[in-house]
């Protein structure tokens, strides 16, 4: 056999080209329960199940915890030294000092929060607090961190 074949007078294809799916597995159906669509890269959930997922779940778990830090603190109420929003913070402070606007732009989070995060955070010898020549409050890392 050539390594053409004419398919249509004037077509010329390899014919490699007309084998398709050879060796291809099947994608897989989702695992959520009564549903029969097929998944993609070989994930256990389709698109509309993803959130089944034990990952997606803990995630969500995990944004919902750090909600709740920003409730309690946009009451004014203390965080825990370890929680998300102190975590983050000393995360986002490694890349240098923020005034309380733009930590608060940042971290996605009410502006009452922030200020009350970096009151808290100053107290417990976290971050050191300062204020701009406007009085706007700053946060930057305590010089132990440094």
């Amino acid at each position: 056999m050539d390594e053409y074949e004419t398919i249509m007078p004037g077509t010329i294809l390899r014919a490699s080209s007309l084998i398709t799916n050879v060796g291809r597995v099947a994608n897989p159906e989702c695992e959520f329960s009564g549903c029969k669509r097929t998944t993609r890269e070989g994930k256990p959930f389709c698109s509309d199940h993803v959130e089944s997922s034990p990952y997606v779940k803990a995630v969500m778990a995990e944004i919902a915890l750090r909600d709740d830090e920003e409730r309690l603190l946009a009451k004014g109420e203390p965080p825990s030294c370890d929680g998300h929003l102190v975590r983050e913070t000393l995360l986002t402070l490694e890349q240098g000092s923020f005034t309380s606007a733009k930590l608060s732009r940042l971290m996605d989070i009410s502006h009452d929060a922030t200020e009350t995060l970096i009151r808290f955070m100053a107290k417990e010898g976290l971050a050191r607090m300062s204020k701009t020549d406007r009085g706007a409050l700053v946060i930057s890392r305590t010089e132990d961190q440094r």
